[in-house]
């Protein structure tokens, strides 16, 4: 079975999201982590196929399937990635702003 982050909607009720966990442990699922208030979801090993469904369900934000987070590479200035950006408004000017 594959990991995956199950995301709810912040309209999810407790009981809207107590059934999907039941409904993922059910079908041979294994919660591996249950996220806070702040972030309403969960992490779960499950078979594809259940990962599938949640994606039709309306309680349900996103279903992603979990992997390695790698970080960034370095820009070759001994500065944090952000602090470069933040020296060159301009630049996040003219990224943001659609001509």
């Amino acid at each position: 079975m594959d990991s995956y982050i199950v995301m709810f909607k912040r309209s999810a009720t407790a009981v809207e999201q107590q059934a999907i966990v039941d409904a993922v442990k059910a079908e041979g699922g294994t919660i591996t982590h249950r996220y806070g208030t702040l972030i309403p979801g969960f992490a779960a090993q499950m078979p594809a196929s259940k990962a599938e469904a949640l994606q039709d369900d309306p309680a349900i934000d996103v279903v992603e399937h979990d992997g390695e987070v790698h970080a960034m590479r370095s820009t070759g200035s001994k500065k944090p990635n952000r602090l470069v950006e933040m020296e060159q408004p301009e630049a996040i000017y003219e990224a943001a702003v659609p001509h």
